[in-house]
């Protein structure tokens, strides 16, 4: 969340408010997984967010077209703006 904030500052374009940001961002700019992927995904899901990004190493049982995968930070840039 904070990079996209950062991305969206640099482009002055703003985030779409229902997009949602899960996971943690290495050194280099790759998305990394974190734990308990899926019930965040359902949560935010159930509180109206209609994209989430999550890591594209999240292992997920169910697909979803809200969920987003990405695997570096530039892919960002690419899939909200």
């Amino acid at each position: 969340a904070v990079i996209a904030s950062i991305l969206s500052s640099f482009k002055d374009i703003p985030i779409p408010g229902k997009a949602v940001f899960i996971g943690e961002v290495s050194l280099s700019g790759i998305v990394r997984p974190v734990s308990m992927i899926e019930k965040k995904i359902s949560e935010a899901l159930k509180l109206g967010y209609e994209k989430v990004f999550v890591s594209n190493g999240s292992k997920l049982h169910k697909q979803d077209n809200r969920v987003i995968k990405i695997e570096h930070i530039s892919e960002i840039m690419r899939n909200l703006f």
